[in-house]
């Protein structure tokens, strides 16, 4: 009895495969949330487009060797920047987002007017918010060009 094998090998290996699995779960969670944390946000501006929406510029690097992108988002007039970095990137949507530091913004008759003369990554013209619960919308109107 004293060299009688308690476990089999078996069921050891399924054990060992299982810890592993759970394991790198919850490693590729862990690094996968580090990896998209806001922490690296910098607001740069703030534009008042009316006294329901205002437009917030962030500025953000993927790393190194990539160059800066900037993100453009409208955020009711209840907010606070706050809210814009402390919010998921599945929540609080982007409508541009481009590699051109010094883009023109306009407003007029609480339309948006935004000249761009670098990269654009990303576009969407319907700029939608939400202000007190309620969805509204603001008109954008980009102009680009090369740089």
């Amino acid at each position: 009895m004293q060299y009688a094998q308690v476990f089999r090998k078996t069921a050891s290996r399924v054990v060992l495969v299982m810890a592993l699995l759970v394991g790198g779960y919850y490693f590729s969670h862990a690094a996968i949330k580090s990896f998209f944390n806001n922490d690296d946000v910098v607001i740069t501006r703030q534009v008042t487009i009316s006294k329901l929406v205002n437009l917030y510029i962030a500025e953000t690097s993927a790393g190194a060797t990539t160059p800066m992108v900037y993100y453009f988002y409208l955020i009711g007039a209840d907010a606070d920047e706050k809210r814009l970095i402390a919010e998921d990137t599945d929540r609080q949507k982007s409508f541009l987002s481009t590699s051109d530091r010094n883009v023109v913004v306009e407003i007029i008759n609480a339309d948006l007017f935004l000249k761009v003369s670098g990269d654009i990554y990303q576009f969407d013209n319907r700029g939608m918010f939400k202000y007190k619960d309620n969805l509204y919308g603001v008109r954008v109107f980009l102009e680009s060009r090369p740089k």
